[in-house]
C-alpha cells in the first residue's frame, strides 16, 4: 500500500553531497513519482512481463512539482488509485507524454476521487491529459482535471473500461 505520502520535487535535479544530479525529463512513459510495474528481461522493460505485480492500492497522496507523470501502473492485476491529488507537473516545454497518471496492461483497476492540476507554471501548461489508459481492464471513477493542453481530461484505449 502507498498511502498518505506527500512526495515534492521528484524526478527533478538534485544536489547530493554537492553533486549536481540532472534530470532531463521524461524518456518514455513509465517515470513518474510512484512508479508501480513489473518487468522482465534484462532491461527489466514493463510491456511484456510474465510476473505481475497484484493488490496494489494507491490511496491518498500527494504529488506537487514531479519533473517526470505522478502516477504510472504497469502489469497490475487488481490497483485502486484513489484519492490522489497531483498538481503542477512536468518539466517546461517537455517533448514526452504529460499524461500525469497512466495504467498500462493492467487489470481489474479502479480510479476515483483523483485530482490533476496545472496551474500554468510559467505560463506553460505541462499537462497532456489527466489520465491515460492503455490496455486495461477496470472502472473509470469521478476525475478532477484542470489546466491540460487541449482540455480533454483523459484517454482510454484499448482494454474494457467502464464508469
Amino acid at each position: 500500500m502507498i498511502k498518505n505520502n506527500y512526495l515534492t520535487g521528484t524526478d527533478r535535479t538534485q544536489i547530493i553531497v554537492g553533486q549536481t544530479i540532472p534530470n532531463n525529463g521524461q524518456l518514455t512513459s513509465g517515470r513518474a513519482a510512484i512508479t508501480v510495474y513489473s518487468g522482465t528481461g534484462p532491461s527489466n522493460l514493463y510491456p511484456n512481463a510474465v510476473t505481475r505485480l497484484a493488490n496494489i492500492n494507491i490511496l491518498d497522496n500527494t504529488v506537487y512539482n514531479s519533473g517526470t507523470n505522478g502516477i504510472f501502473c504497469g502489469n497490475i492485476d487488481v490497483v485502486n488509485i484513489i484519492g490522489n491529488k497531483i498538481k503542477d507537473c512536468q518539466i517546461d516545454n517537455s517533448t514526452y507524454t504529460g499524461y500525469i497518471v497512466e495504467i498500462n496492461k493492467c487489470t481489474n483497476f479502479k480510479t476515483d476521487s483523483n485530482s490533476v492540476i496545472d496551474e500554468k507554471v510559467k505560463g506553460i501548461f505541462h499537462h497532456n491529459r489527466g489520465y491515460y489508459i492503455t490496455d486495461s481492464d477496470g472502472k473509470l471513477g469521478n476525475w478532477i482535471v484542470s489546466g491540460v493542453l487541449d482540455g480533454v481530461k483523459g484517454t482510454v484505449k484499448g482494454g474494457h473500461v467502464t464508469k
